[in-house]
């Protein structure tokens, strides 16, 4: 099995949306790869940096196609940031 990787999760549950980070405070450009599903990569060497998902609750399962993470069940954090750490 690999390194761990480490990303950030937020998730605006008014709006619906969740961003995932995977580099933090890195310029990019967006690029959406799906209705309402938003790549965040480095223009320099095309690194995904994010992904945002507009109507998250909607997309579930396509983000886990792109990302292979999948979430069930209702994940609640009580932090502003959750940190997860997974085995890619």
């Amino acid at each position: 099995m690999g390194g761990a990787t480490y990303f950030r999760l937020n998730y605006d549950e008014d709006a619906d949306v969740l961003y995932v980070t995977f580099v933090p405070d890195q310029p990019a450009v967006a690029l959406e790869i799906r209705e309402g599903i938003i790549a965040r990569i480095d223009p320099t060497n095309r690194q995904l940096l994010g992904v945002t998902v507009i109507g998250f609750s909607e997309h579930q399962d396509e983000l886990a196609d792109i990302t292979g993470i999948r979430v069930s069940g209702v994940l609640t954090v009580d932090d502003e940031d959750a940190i997860i750490e997974t085995a890619l």
